[in-house]
């Protein structure tokens, strides 16, 4: 690798990108601004990458048309705290920087949330839920919250497909317990009248 050109800063819009900066030429491979090797900006000649050792800061847009690849975790920061990570083996964390499953949602200041809408009054929300066969096969179970239409409620249904096969979807005809709105639960019935409403035959046990 040839050295082009050293300095005491690498400015950009009067920002200071990389101080005391190098350029350097390998002719086979790559080019790349570096100081000392902390902050390096490299373009890979033989495969198109742009790698950055560091941090990368951008004020602005950031848009990115293909893939972004890391060796290690992928960081997201606002206002200087880290608000999620993606971890080297695909696990994403929202306030959990070492998330251990595939979605990890912490809030360490209180309460934790997490909030699924639909865009009006008027349709449902859904929470599928699979245990699928291969990757094409259907869902068989859901959470759905059915739009009354009126107030922004919803009544609340316990949803499973019993098909044989991998092709049929869980859908709101598929309840098996519904909560309405007014509190009644249903079992077997989607409309119940009473407190506890079951179609079909019940055990009940104890004092």
């Amino acid at each position: 690798m040839s050295l082009i050109q050293r300095g005491p800063n690498f400015v950009v819009n009067d920002e200071i990108l990389f101080p005391n900066w190098e350029i350097k030429e390998n002719t086979s491979d790559h080019f790349e601004i570096n100081n000392n090797g902390n902050n390096k900006f490299k373009i890979e000649n033989s495969t198109g990458k742009v790698s950055i050792a560091n941090t990368l800061e951008v004020n602005g847009v950031l848009k990115i048309n293909s893939t972004i690849e890391a060796v290690d975790n992928i960081s997201f920061e606002t206002d200087g705290e880290e608000r999620m990570t993606i971890t080297d083996v695909g696990n994403v964390g929202i306030g959990n920087d070492d998330p251990d499953k595939k979605l990890s949602i912490v809030n360490s200041s209180g309460t934790g949330t997490m909030e699924i809408r639909s865009n009006s009054e008027s349709n449902d929300t859904l929470l599928f839920l699979g245990t699928p066969y291969n990757s094409s096969a259907k869902n068989k179970t859901a959470i759905i919250a059915e739009a009354d239409g009126s107030y922004s409620s919803s009544n609340l249904h316990f949803c499973l497909n019993s098909a044989s096969d991998n092709s049929t979807e869980v859908s709101l005809s598929d309840q098996k317990m519904t909560i309405l709105k007014n509190g009644n639960v249903g079992i077997g019935n989607n409309n119940p009248s009473y407190k506890l409403d079951v179609d079909g035959t019940a055990n009940f046990t104890g004092a």
